[in-house]
C-alpha cells in the first residue's frame, strides 16, 4: 500500500523518466564503447562477460549509484516542500512505512535499470562475442549480485535524505558519497 501511495506521489514529479533515461544512458555506454574501440575489446583473452565487466562496469555502476542518489534527493524533496511530512504525521500512516515504500520504489526502479544494462550487455556479447547458451544464467547472476549490492545504497540514501529537509544538502553528501568510494 506505501508503495502504491509512493507512486501517486511521484507522479507529479520526473523521476520515473529521469531514471528510465538515466538507465537507457548507463546501458548505452557498453554498446557505444564497443561501437567505438571494438578492436581493442573483441580480441582480449578471456569470458566474454568478464571482459564486458572490466570495460564499461565501473562507469554503469557510477550512473547508477548516481541515479540512486537523485531518486532519493527527489523522493524526500516532494515530502519537504510545502511541509508535506508534518501534514502526513496527522495520517494513519507508519512513519516507518513511508520509507519502506520509498525504499521499494527505488529499488523497483533499479530493477527496471539492471534489466536495460543486462540486456544491452547481452546484445554485446552476442553481437562482438558470438556467446554460446550459457551465457544468459552468468549474466543473469551477475545483474541479480550487482542489485543486491546497491541495496545498502538505497537505503543509507532514503536515510540520509530522510534526515535532511534541503535537498542540496542530501544531494551534496550523495554526490561526495560517490566519489569517496
Amino acid at each position: 500500500m506505501n508503495a502504491l501511495l509512493e507512486c501517486r506521489k511521484v507522479k507529479r514529479t520526473a523521476l520515473l523518466p529521469a531514471l528510465l533515461l538515466g538507465g537507457v544512458l548507463s546501458a548505452a555506454f557498453p554498446v557505444v564503447l564497443l561501437l567505438v574501440r571494438e578492436d581493442a575489446y573483441i580480441h582480449l583473452p578471456g569470458k566474454p562477460l568478464d571482459i564486458l565487466f572490466s570495460a564499461g562496469w565501473p562507469t554503469m555502476t557510477l550512473i547508477n549509484v548516481f541515479l540512486i542518489v537523485l531518486g532519493a534527493c527527489i523522493l524526500y524533496h516532494v515530502e519537504f516542500s510545502g511541509h508535506a511530512i508534518q501534514r502526513m504525521d496527522t495520517l494513519p500512516l507508519r512513519p516507518g512505512g513511508l520509507i519502506v515504500g520509498k525504499f521499494v520504489l527505488l529499488s523497483l526502479s533499479c530493477v527496471v535499470v539492471f534489466a536495460l544494462e543486462g540486456a544491452a550487455l547481452y546484445f554485446c556479447a552476442a553481437r562482438w562475442f558470438r556467446v554460446a547458451g550459457g551465457f544468459l544464467p552468468t549474466l543473469t547472476k551477475a545483474m541479480a549480485y550487482s542489485f543486491l549490492l546497491t541495496l545498502p545504497v538505497v537505503s543509507v540514501m532514503l536515510l540520509i535524505s530522510s534526515l535532511c529537509q534541503n535537498m542540496w544538502v542530501t544531494l551534496g553528501i550523495g554526490v561526495i558519497g560517490v566519489f569517496a568510494a
